[in-house]
């Protein structure tokens, strides 16, 4: 409920800017100026970064000379509050070689935030360097030792906004679904507000929470990157856009080696229209080898998740913590097991599990990137829709631009399915257009993240509908 309510502060105040949200309560007191950040890179470039404070400021893992203690300038930054509310039913069914899989769900959900005044207390950017001249970090401090080798990168934080009066946040939520098959994956993953089951797998949860803010908490920050040689020089990031880390002969972690694995930007081999086209097919190729029963019930779960961010994103999270791990058994898994459905059998399937777990991450990745809204429209789109939508999508990878309106699958001729369609990307920041001839999406050679995550979720999802 704070990681909503400071996420969507964020984006009101700040959307293409440095500032960051603040996740936890628990994390607002390790967060004041000078303060280090452990930023997180992320496996696929779509993927945000994610920063986690480490409790120690900069002057602790310096050699030499006093603590840090640096002036700030604190001033009035903005007033703010804010109320929103969704209200989604709707309802979904397929068919699989041996089970009949059905969703029904509704659900309300407002959340009102009262920050009432912030302010921002700032770092001073000149006393920050002339304090770091000729300063050196110390590589045998316990947490440069432990990060160092991690695909991390240390930040000191710049600036933070926080609270000057004690304010407020209220969640009301309420979802209810009624399913025909397993809920228990909801079950494991789901870590706030009250679950239940009931009969063949009636699913509840409804949350009425209020939280009192006090004076003083920081609700978002923004970062300066270090850059560390290996023998402890370094520079603090100060343009826009340039990244820090540690030295690169330093890392060995395998993600670091991996082409996909680059931070804020597309990798050179996905660059382009690579990511819609080969590279696409490529990671994908596992879903459409899974025995038709599996996919059905894989593009079931998912469609479950996808009404419940929280369950998404938790799920994303375990599954990248098993991709990542090389001791993990990838097709014995519970968790992936579970996804898959209680009939799956590794050895009846010629895909490797490890590609499948790749495949899957990818696909749920992406979504997780996307809007609630757009989530929320894919979850309830039949299964002729989406395929349609990604066979449009197909069409402009091949185009690069326009697309005749003759040439569109047929269901997105009827003017009805079409504004859907213009429905799901608007909800996504896209622009579907069309004219008396021709169709195109406004935006679509820059090759936005927006566009990337849009496309692969349908892509991922009509891979495992097509028969």
């Amino acid at each position: 409920m704070f990681s909503r309510a400071t996420a969507s502060f964020v984006r009101q105040v700040d959307p293409d800017g440095s500032l960051i949200h603040v996740c936890g309560i628990n994390d607002a007191g390790k967060l004041t100026p000078w303060a280090l950040v452990a930023k997180r890179k992320p496996i696929w470039s779509w993927k945000k970064p994610k920063y986690h404070p480490t409790g120690f400021s900069l002057s602790k893992v310096l050699l030499g000379g006093e603590l840090l203690s640096l002036g700030t300038t604190e001033g009035d930054f903005v007033t703010y509050s804010e109320r929103c509310g969704t209200l989604r039913s709707g309802k979904l069914e397929t068919a699989a070689i041996k089970a009949v899989v059905t969703l029904e769900g509704h659900g309300t959900s407002k959340l009102q935030s009262s920050f009432g005044q912030l302010r921002k207390k700032e770092l001073d950017i000149n006393n920050l360097i002339d304090y770091s001249n000729e300063r050196l970090v110390n590589m045998n401090h316990d947490l440069v030792k432990q990060l160092e080798k991690s695909n991390v990168v240390l930040a000191v934080v710049k600036e933070v906004i926080l609270t000057a009066s004690v304010c407020s946040i209220v969640e009301n939520k309420t979802n209810q679904c009624d399913l025909q098959f397993v809920v228990d994956l909801f079950e494991m993953l789901w870590s706030a507000g009250k679950v239940s089951a009931k009969g063949r797998g009636n699913l509840e949860r409804d949350t009425d929470v209020s939280m009192e803010i006090p004076s003083g908490t920081v609700v978002a920050y923004s970062v300066l990157e270090l850059e560390i040689k290996k023998d402890g020089h370094y520079m603090i990031c100060l343009s826009h856009g340039k990244n820090g880390g540690f030295e690169a002969d330093m890392l060995q972690d395998k993600v670091s080696q991996d082409s996909l694995c680059v931070v804020d930007g597309l990798p050179q081999d996905v660059a382009g229209s690579a990511p819609l086209n080969g590279w696409l097919d490529e990671r994908l190729s596992s879903l459409a080898l899974l025995p038709q029963a599996t996919r059905q019930v894989l593009f079931q779960n998912i469609s479950q998740m996808m009404r419940v961010k929280e369950v998404l994103s938790c799920l994303q999270g375990a599954l990248e913590d098993i991709f990542l791990d090389d001791t993990q058994s990838h097709s014995q898994h519970p968790l992936l097991s579970r996804l898959l459905g209680v009939g799956y059998e590794p050895e009846s399937t010629s895909c490797d599990p490890a590609a499948l777990l790749e495949s899957v991450l990818v696909v749920l990745s992406a979504m997780e990137e996307l809007p609630d809204e757009t989530l929320g429209l894919l979850s309830e789109s039949e299964p002729d829709f989406l395929e349609a939508c990604d066979d449009m999508v197909c069409l402009f990878k091949g185009t690069g631009s326009f697309v005749s309106c003759s040439s569109l699958p047929p269901l997105l001729q009827e003017i009805q399915d079409f504004q859907k369609a213009k429905e799901l990307f608007q909800s996504a920041n896209l622009t579907l257009s069309r004219d008396a001839d021709r169709v195109w999406v406004d935006g679509w050679s820059n090759h936005s993240v927006e566009m990337l995550v849009l496309c692969i979720t349908l892509h991922g999802l009509s891979s495992l509908l097509r028969k």
